[in-house]
């Protein structure tokens, strides 16, 4: 269990929910990153709990602690990045996942270079984050199976021709 709760996490990176605590940069941070609005991020939050408390049975408060400590868990492989930095490894991961290798999104396929240009840019060390990127990849991919329309429809909004990253990194398949 606590797998999906990590795993939604990595996708998100929003904190628990909580409208009177949650920190307005987190929200800011899943927005940015995947593109969603506020309220959809709020949401993601409570499917993840909702999903936690169908699957094992535990309270809403506990479900709530162990997102808590898949966070904490997940923040530990981003100690010495910039914001800026995860969200260009975030949008690498997405646009990889979709049209890169593991070709999730038939429609599109992932600009060549465009993944390490942007890591470059950023300045990441991609062997010193390389777990980070792993992770993110196995979250982005499970993502991608659990709701791949879903997944490819953010992707191109992400990282497609008039995307909201910065960086352009999927075409349309020609």
């Amino acid at each position: 269990m606590n797998l999906i709760i990590i795993l939604a996490a990595l996708i998100c990176f929003a904190q628990p929910a909580r409208a009177e605590e949650e920190p307005a940069s987190n929200l800011r941070h899943c927005m940015a990153i995947t593109g969603q609005s506020e309220h959809d991020c709020r949401l993601q939050y409570a499917r993840v709990v909702e999903h936690c408390i169908t699957i094992t049975g535990q309270s809403e408060h506990d479900c709530r602690l162990l997102y808590d400590k898949a966070v904490a868990s997940v923040e530990s492989y981003f100690v010495g990045l910039t914001d800026p930095q995860i969200e260009a490894i975030n949008a690498v991961v997405v646009a990889r996942v979709a049209g890169g290798r593991w070709q999730r999104c038939p429609r599109f396929h992932l600009i060549e270079g465009s993944d390490a240009q942007e890591l470059y840019d950023a300045g990441v060390n991609t062997e010193k984050f390389k777990d980070a990127i792993e992770e993110l990849t196995f979250a982005a991919m499970d993502h991608s199976d659990q709701t791949p329309s879903e997944f490819c429809t953010l992707a191109w909004h992400l990282v497609g021709p008039d995307g909201t990253y910065r960086r352009q990194m999927l075409e349309a398949n020609g």
